[in-house]
């Protein structure tokens, strides 16, 4: 609700300028360098870090951009087209258990792996099909046999 509050008082700061005929690009970078609600600035990193839990974004493009280092909680940020959340390395990613399917006549590969995948949160996609390729032995995604097993790796981040 916050951001929502200070997204609106922002367009509303821009429209009051434009109306006056006298917006300039110094006006409009001091309104969109405004942190968001709860995050200072600091002239050290040039960053904008949150005061309570110490997560941290900066501008570009005009995007707030959280890097792949920082952890983000799914609901902790309204959804917005100004907010990008990178992907973790791949590399943070610890093999936990593999999962066996039966494949079904309805099953494609990307039908099994992608319900497998929505439970990796900040996983790069391709690369979560290239390790359920590896561990089934698959050339081509489009074969795969009926009422056989199909493995599906589970993940854990390393870095938690």
């Amino acid at each position: 609700m916050k951001i929502l509050k200070m997204l609106l008082s922002t367009i509303f700061l821009i429209t009051l300028i434009a109306c006056t005929d006298k917006i300039n690009d110094d006006d409009i970078k001091s309104i969109i360098d405004e942190p968001l609600v709860g995050y200072i600035y600091d002239d050290n990193t040039s960053r904008y870090i949150n005061e309570d839990n110490g997560i941290w974004y900066i501008r570009e493009n005009e995007k707030n951009i959280i890097p792949k280092e920082e952890f983000v909680e799914k609901n902790s940020i309204i959804n917005s087209e100004n907010f990008i959340i990178e992907n973790r390395e791949n590399s943070v990613w610890e093999l936990s258990e593999i999962q066996e399917v039966i494949v079904e006549v309805k099953d494609t590969f990307y039908s099994l792996a992608d319900e497998s995948y929505s439970k990796h949160y900040r996983m790069d996609k391709d690369w979560y099909y290239e390790q359920v390729k590896k561990l089934n032995n698959l050339d081509d995604i489009d074969i795969i046999q009926w009422h056989e097993p199909f493995k599906l790796p589970i993940y854990i981040d390393s870095k938690e």
